[in-house]
């Protein structure tokens, strides 16, 4: 793969800057992308800007998409690169959806094992998964925002952002029709489920809002707190039910932070707090809604200057009452941590 990167910047008046880029990019396996990206930042008061953006983009399939093959429980997962999944006959109409498929086989309804003709039960429930092979997700933005001071000590950061998906990277669970006479593989059955990449046919959106603010007290105090919201549109009655978007991303998150880098002479302290909404974690490896937690933070600091050397105490998830928690089914659980640190810095103000 290949590509090639240019941009402009102009100040148009006074106080508006623009910024145009354009970049092109080619992998060996799909059609080459062009990608303009357009920016104005409009610059008023003292230290306040509001910027507005249209950002085009792509994200091509990763090797895993285009190249996997690996046995699970809940089906074979796929990569749909054509020089990968040709050879096993279950893109293009060559498989059924997952669900249709189980409901034939609860009507006492199976494939022959060989040519998978459908004998017995309800073959009338059968409906036909026409996946086409895996190609790179485009995407265009829309973002405004407005960062700057509000007085002399206080700062925020306030954006909103809208995102429109084709070809959206996902997955869907399929079982195939008929097995081709010779595959490189182990042997497989018709009627046995594959996990496929694949791409959404309905345009797929998300938008969000994210803010930060920052307030500087007296005595070297300081109090800042953010937020993030983000949601997810996908039109299931054109994807199907058994449509993965992979969007793991919790729909409210907020934290904290109260610090002061010399409360007293030589000594420090930080401390923050920070929380995620439920989410429904989607996966080739599972799916598994991912439960509400939040999580303390606190540190405290000390200057030892005739060794030129900081010392620090802290801990993380230290909250009484806080459990251990996860963020993805299969990960690890996250519980308490303490730790001391010494930072030897030759040159420590």
């Amino acid at each position: 793969e290949y590509g090639a990167y240019a941009q402009v910047r102009k100040k148009l008046m006074e106080d508006i800057m623009f910024t145009g880029s354009v970049r092109y990019d080619k992998n060996e396996n799909f059609e080459g992308r062009v990608s303009p990206r357009l920016s104005l930042v409009y610059s008023f008061a003292k230290n306040s800007h509001i910027r507005v953006s249209y950002q085009t983009g792509f994200r091509n399939p990763d090797t895993q998409a285009q190249y996997i093959y690996f046995p699970s429980s809940s089906g074979t997962i796929l990569g749909t690169a054509k020089a990968n999944a040709e050879q096993y006959g279950v893109m293009e109409g060559g498989a059924y959806s997952a669900a249709s498929y189980q409901a034939y086989v609860l009507s006492g309804g199976v494939l022959d094992s060989i040519s998978g003709v459908p004998t017995g039960g309800t073959p009338s429930v059968l409906a036909t998964e026409n996946v086409s092979y895996v190609k790179p997700e485009r995407l265009s933005a829309y973002e405004i925002g407005y960062k700057g001071l509000i007085g002399d000590n206080f700062m925020a950061d306030v954006n909103y952002y809208s995102t429109n998906y084709r070809d959206f990277l996902s997955s869907k669970v399929v079982a195939i029709k008929q097995v081709p006479t010779e595959t490189v593989r182990q042997k497989i059955n018709p009627g046995q489920l594959f996990s496929l990449y694949s791409n959404a046919e309905d345009l797929v959106k998300s938008w969000g809002v994210g803010v930060g603010l920052t307030w500087h007290l007296p005595e070297g105090f300081v109090l800042a707190g953010n937020y993030s919201y983000a949601d997810l549109k996908v039109d299931y009655s054109s994807e199907g039910s058994n449509f993965l978007a992979y969007f793991n991303t919790p729909k409210n998150m907020y934290g904290f932070t109260f610090s002061n880098r010399e409360m007293l002479k030589n000594l420090g302290f930080s401390a923050s707090f920070r929380t995620a909404s439920a989410f429904m974690y989607e996966s080739s490896f599972a799916i598994w809604e991912i439960p509400a937690y939040s999580v303390l933070d606190a540190q405290v600091s000390y200057k030892i200057e005739s060794m030129k050397t900081i010392l620090k105490l802290g801990g993380n998830n230290i909250g009484i009452g806080s459990g251990d928690y996860r963020t993805r089914p299969g990960g690890p659980y996250v519980g308490k941590l303490w730790y001391v640190t010494l930072t030897f810095d030759e040159f420590l103000n």
